[in-house]
């Protein structure tokens, strides 16, 4: 995990070269969109780079969606993340990241909201609901920026006790064969 979180700073030339794209890859819900999107970055971008977006936009799926309840009270979770109390706020700063904290809103075992607080502005986690879009695009364009804080959230999320098992490929044709299924699915709900 470590090793592909580090290569996520990989990825700003190929975010620099198409941003709307690149997110579409990363951070569509829809597979089919994020494999069309794929195919228009083939042509720009090393595939290296690409395999290591596709497992980017993974781990971004497999971390839950909130709200959400904790496997920990948030009393416990405060002592175990090192969270402090800031207004309705748990938070943390994130290390290596100058500004940039995470945080949550709790209520005993139950997580309301996570976000990212970057030089005073607190980004929701979550897109607007009704987005197409896996997290919110602002913080998806932090997190290809300064890498530490995906990892800051992710181990945010396992002190809540919740599940993180993402898949990782080594090639685009291996996601595209997992995937084929669900893209399948995606492409019929679009014209059917």
């Amino acid at each position: 995990m470590i090793e592909a979180l580090a290569r996520i700073a990989d990825l700003q030339d190929a975010y620099r070269t198409a941003p709307e794209v690149f997110s579409v890859l990363v951070n569509a819900r829809s597979h089919a969109e994020a494999g069309l999107a794929l195919d228009v970055l083939r042509e720009a971008v090393p595939e290296r780079t690409l395999v290591k977006a596709i497992n980017m936009r993974e781990i971004l799926q497999a971390l839950p969606t909130f709200p959400c309840s904790m496997a920990v009270d948030d009393e416990t979770l405060a002592k175990v993340a090192g969270l402090t109390k800031d207004k309705s706020l748990l938070k943390r700063r994130v290390d290596g990241v100058r500004g940039v904290w995470t945080a949550v809103t709790t209520a005993g075992n139950f997580c309301f909201d996570l976000f990212v607080v970057h030089r005073g502005k607190t980004l929701m986690w979550a897109p607007p609901s009704g987005s197409a879009d896996i997290v919110n695009p602002e913080v998806l364009s932090l997190l290809v920026k300064h890498p530490p804080v995906l990892g800051d959230v992710i181990g945010l999320v396992q002190d809540m006790g919740l599940v993180f098992n993402p898949r990782f490929y080594l090639s685009l044709e291996d996601w595209g064969f997992d995937r084929v299924d669900e893209v399948l699915e995606d492409f019929q709900a679009l014209f059917f």
